[in-house]
């Protein structure tokens, strides 16, 4: 009965990873976040229930633990109970809040009310405790590269113009795929992005463990894998994953997504030529720092065609487009800041955002009168900050310190080259999040992967330890 919860847990995490992206309804007014969301409350849900079952017989005994710190290094504690202090304070600011029944399960589409992000909590605290064996790590990693084909594949599709669903969007580009905006999916794409790389870089002669420390754990995600240059088959399967992820992301002419790719691939491509002392891997962080660059600059001043049809009804040019985009998010940061000295502690309580900046600032205030609702700050610090205030922002700053330490305490064990490449991955992940997140919504679909991001951290500090620990 044990082994079979177990296993319902495990389904639930990789029916998140592969659902979440693809689930939407086409015949509702607000099609994707509010059935995204739903989804991902059911599923962690019965996720909780099945991982009490499990742990039935240690209650009984008066043996059970916090979900997750159970075995774990004294860093991978703290991420655990970081995140439980963050789920804390998130809590409380539900309580203090301007408006707690909204803050508490906020509107349909807002994935920033406090049971989803409590929710993402429980779904990390789950993850980082079940999530043991290499096998498992293997899975869930393949299936969250493998999800993001039948993406792409609808990504293509709507270049192409054989969408057959009209949508409206006001998005600068009409890739979209099955997450609601192009930015969206781009943001996507640019996470799951280094654990492809990861990989694949996992088939070559750099991801054989020579150096392995005693008792450490290996992690084969490829196969046997040959001593030379060859790529074996898997490995060059996933290389071609990598390039339609990237083709894809490039289509949604998503400025954030694409640096917060760039500022991935580069932290990978740079931890992993600190950790091994390849010149190599410096070369090819440079070169993915020049491209992403030259990238990010044609999007911003190139006229693109894929981009034209919005500038055209906006009456400017592309290039104007685009630069506007930058300097009505800079008026919302500036205005938003300006509401945070009131209720600095906890601030005004989650997913209040839009009523207490529509309250200052209402539509037709800013932007020459040319504004609608601003219902985002476009911006996940600013937004942390106003809505769970400077305790909210403190204690999700330690959650990213503590992952950070996770991840050092896991590379000094020298676990084996294998699991260097995913700490990397994950590293790359959760700054591609955070870079991206600095200019865009958060959404369910990117929250959960980086609370699962951080639960592959703890289980690759748990891997990486000794085997009589």
């Amino acid at each position: 009965m044990r082994r079979a919860l177990s296993i319902v847990a495990e389904g639930g995490w990789l029916s998140v990873v592969l659902l979440l992206p693809l689930w939407f309804n086409p015949y509702a007014r607000v099609p994707f976040e509010p059935a995204k969301i739903m989804l991902f409350w059911v599923i962690t849900a019965v996720m909780a229930l099945a991982w009490l079952g499990s742990r039935r017989p240690s209650m009984s005994a008066k043996q059970v633990s916090a979900p997750g710190a159970a075995g774990l290094s004294k860093s991978g504690r703290l991420l655990i109970w970081t995140v439980v202090v963050y789920a804390v304070v998130v809590l409380l600011a539900t309580v203090t809040s301007v408006s707690p029944k909204l803050s508490l399960i906020s509107t349909a589409d807002n994935p920033r009310g406090a049971i989803t992000i409590v929710a993402g909590a429980l779904f990390f605290l789950l993850v980082a405790d079940m999530l043991r064996r290499p096998d498992q790590v293997v899975r869930l990693i393949k299936v969250l590269i493998l999800a993001s084909v039948p993406v792409i594949v609808y990504g293509f599709a709507q270049t192409l113009g054989l969408d057959p669903l009209a949508w409206i969007s006001d998005s600068v580009s009409p890739v979209h795929a099955t997450l609601g905006r192009s930015n969206y999916l781009g943001a996507y794409l640019a996470m799951v992005a280094p654990w492809t790389l990861a990989v694949v870089l996992m088939g070559t002669r750099y991801g054989l463990d020579g150096h392995a420390s005693r008792g450490a754990t290996a992690v084969d995600m490829n196969g046997p894998s040959a001593a030379n240059d060859e790529m074996p088959p898997a490995s060059r399967r996933f290389l071609l994953i990598l390039l339609l992820q990237v083709a894809c992301l490039l289509l949604t002419l998503a400025r954030g997504a694409w640096l917060g790719l760039t500022v991935g691939c580069v932290v990978l491509l740079a931890v992993l030529a600190i950790r091994w002392r390849e010149r190599r891997f410096w070369l090819a962080a440079a070169v993915a720092l020049a491209v992403g660059g030259a990238v990010l600059i044609a999007l911003t001043f190139v006229h693109l065609p894929a981009g034209s049809q919005q500038a055209i009804s906006a009456e400017i040019t592309y290039p104007e487009l685009r630069t506007e985009s930058a300097l009505r998010r800079n008026v919302i940061w500036q205005h938003a800041l300006a509401l945070v000295p009131a209720r600095w502690p906890l601030g005004y309580g989650p997913a209040t955002f839009e009523q207490v900046f529509s309250v200052h600032y209402p539509p037709g205030s800013l932007y020459q009168g040319t504004d609608v609702v601003v219902d985002d700050p476009h911006n996940l610090l600013l937004e942390r900050l106003l809505a769970t205030g400077f305790l909210g922002l403190a204690a999700f700053t330690a959650v990213i310190i503590a992952f950070c330490k996770t991840a050092a305490e896991a590379w000094r064990r020298r676990p084996g080259r294998s699991v260097d490449i995913l700490v990397a991955a994950a590293v790359a992940s959760v700054a591609a999040y955070l870079v991206q997140a600095q200019f865009n919504p958060d959404v369910v679909t990117l929250s959960m992967l980086f609370w699962l991001t951080l639960a592959i951290m703890v289980a690759l500090g748990r891997m990486s330890m000794p085997a009589n620990h």
